[in-house]
């Protein structure tokens, strides 16, 4: 019906066919313990969209951008660490302002303005847990990712030249400057993140608003209990949004929209 395919790579990562053009959001897939899957089951990548730069969010870019070779998208201020360590040519990174669209033909690609759910601990305080963790203590380059992730983030807004959209989201739905701003664009498709920090009430009324044909959620394998938010999440849809088709992934799996 919209002439979009993709397949879930597990937590927020989707590889998306636009009529031949590949974009894989947020790769966190080889460390994934959740499936057998890695970064070579990616099958194309022309660009690579990063909503915000924690480990679950960028661990296979460096092997994506060497093999394809790829393009990343990403906010502004984590372009330049992620160009450092990803060891790539600065040509290759896209620093995305909040309403920054760009037309690559057979899509248009907007950052939206985000931001993370809470996290506990002053700045300081994150810095020095960073620094302490396995993966983000082993350089200051992945250390300053780390705290970026915390306050520098983009959602994906993805517009075909038939004028379906597609918005990946992830972040509190219940803040003003969120759901506003999500009614405002409007997605045909809302490939969103089930949250502890986010009510299925809150998310199911934000798909109806935005004029949701099509929900698919993510992060339902991320440790935790995501799986009852999700079903939450679909009984929420059921009473509110009957009309909405909800789509559970299954991992590497197309799905044709």
């Amino acid at each position: 019906m919209f002439g979009i395919r993709l397949k879930w790579l597990g937590c927020a990562c989707f590889e998306m066919d636009f009529d031949g053009l590949h974009v894989v959001s947020d790769p966190w897939i080889t460390v994934n313990e959740k499936n057998d899957l890695t970064w070579e089951d990616v099958e194309k990548c022309d660009y690579i969209t990063l909503t915000h730069s924690h480990s679950d969010h960028i661990r296979d870019i460096p092997a994506l951008m060497e093999k394809f070779p790829a393009y990343l998208m990403c906010g502004e201020q984590t372009a330049l660490p992620m160009m450092k360590w990803a060891n790539v040519n600065p040509m290759r990174v896209y620093p995305m302002s909040a309403n920054l669209e760009l037309d690559m033909d057979k899509v248009k690609i907007k950052a939206l303005y985000g931001r993370h759910g809470p996290l506990p601990g002053t700045g300081l305080e994150r810095i020095e847990k960073l620094k302490a963790s396995p993966f983000y203590g082993q350089s200051e380059v992945l250390t300053e990712l780390g705290i970026l992730g915390d306050f520098e983030y983009r959602n994906f807004l993805y517009t075909t030249p038939n004028g379906t959209k597609m918005l990946i989201w992830g972040n509190k739905i219940a803040r003003p400057d969120q759901r506003n701003m999500l009614k405002a664009e409007g997605a045909d498709i809302g490939i969103i993140q089930v949250t502890g920090t986010n009510k299925a009430e809150d998310m199911a009324a934000a798909c109806k608003e935005m004029g949701c044909k099509v929900v698919i959620p993510h992060h339902i394998d991320y440790p935790g209990d995501y799986m009852r938010q999700t079903n939450a999440l679909k009984d929420a849809l059921a009473e509110i949004a009957p009309e909405i088709r909800f789509i559970l992934p299954e991992y590497n799996k197309w799905i044709e929209l």
